[in-house]
């Protein structure tokens, strides 16, 4: 049992073991932790919590100078050096079946993300391209280009048997004002075969999608630089 966040008596704070349960004719009993009970002990000492709200899933380690600590006397601080595991969520480390993605902060967008096949950074979707048929190559963003600029379409494609990330790109080059692209065609599965594509009419570059199925999702971020 940690206790880390005691503040009116800090010299208390500590690693404890329950030596006597609790009624409710009689109080709980905790002593600290045979392996956390003298100052040379607890010195460096780290612990995960397992459960408890909060700190759950975090890892506290033991900071104080471990020659002039004194335990009992002097005020026990523990730091968070870990951060917190989740199954979902906003923050933290979020496991979604295969992937583990590595949230950069609570109120950011970005996830670091760690698979089988490589790791990368993989920036907030900003759109969202859901099912056209076959015949539907209509634009689903478009971006007017100035010289010097390259855009970028990083994506995902989700269907009912997997997922495919890619990449696709438009830039200017050295004649000015004329976009170079390339195109990608992604297969995500069977029956559906998606393709995504980049067109460029005077300057103005077009993200297109079509597939032969009607049943997979693609989720995009565009970036300009």
């Amino acid at each position: 049992m940690l206790i880390a966040g005691e503040t009116a008596a800090p010299e208390q704070n500590g690693i404890y073991t329950v030596s006597a349960v609790g009624s409710p004719g009689s109080q709980w009993v905790i002593v600290r932790a045979t392996d956390a009970n003298t100052s040379t002990k607890i010195a460096g000492a780290s612990v995960t919590v397992a459960y408890g709200n909060p700190g759950a899933g975090m890892t506290y380690t033991f900071i104080a100078d471990p020659i002039t600590f004194l335990l009992n006397t002097d005020a026990v601080a523990f730091l968070e050096t870990s951060v917190k595991l989740y199954s979902g969520g906003s923050g933290g480390l979020v496991f979604t079946t295969d992937v583990l993605n590595v949230k950069l902060s609570a109120t950011s967008p970005g996830q670091l993300q760690m698979q089988a096949d490589g790791i990368g950074f993989r920036p907030a979707d900003s759109g969202t391209i859901t099912s056209p048929g076959p015949a539907d190559l209509n634009p689903v963003d478009t971006v007017t280009i100035a010289a010097t600029s390259t855009i970028i379409w990083d994506f995902v494609l989700y269907s009912a048997t997997g997922h495919r990330a890619g990449q696709l790109q438009a830039s200017v080059d050295t004649a000015g004002g004329v976009a170079t692209y390339e195109t990608s065609t992604a297969y995500v599965g069977t029956p559906a075969v998606v393709t995504l594509s980049v067109v460029n009419t005077a300057g103005v570059v077009k993200l297109q999608a079509a597939s032969d199925s009607a049943n997979w999702t693609a989720k995009f971020r565009k970036t300009v630089i």
